[in-house]
């Protein structure tokens, strides 16, 4: 399978991951370092991308030029699910207001 970016373009670019202790992010990690990038991963102890706080703190902090959200809950509990909510829809948006504020 051909690859969808040259291999040159990611190297040494600045590339931040949320949920990177998931299986995903793992494996993300891994080929992104392969390929020269200089990464940036977040798991659930580094940042709670629900907290508009803690999501602002780790862009600004990274400075990264691109961003790969793969943090999610995926929890169906009945008492889980306002936690899912915060975590799957306030993250994202919380990850593309401060990009867009930011200017990241």
């Amino acid at each position: 399978m051909e690859s969808m970016v040259d291999n040159h373009e990611l190297k040494g670019k600045r590339i931040m991951i949320t949920g990177a202790g998931g299986f995903i992010g793992k494996h993300l990690i891994k080929r992104l370092k392969s390929l020269g990038a200089e990464v940036f991963a977040l798991g659930i102890s580094d940042c709670d991308v629900s907290n508009y706080t803690d999501v602002s703190y780790a862009i600004n902090k990274c400075e990264p030029e691109i961003i790969f959200h793969l943090a999610a809950l995926l929890n169906k509990q009945v008492g889980f699910i306002r936690k899912s909510f915060d975590v799957n829809i306030n993250g994202t948006f919380n990850i593309l207001e401060v990009s867009r504020l930011d200017g990241n």
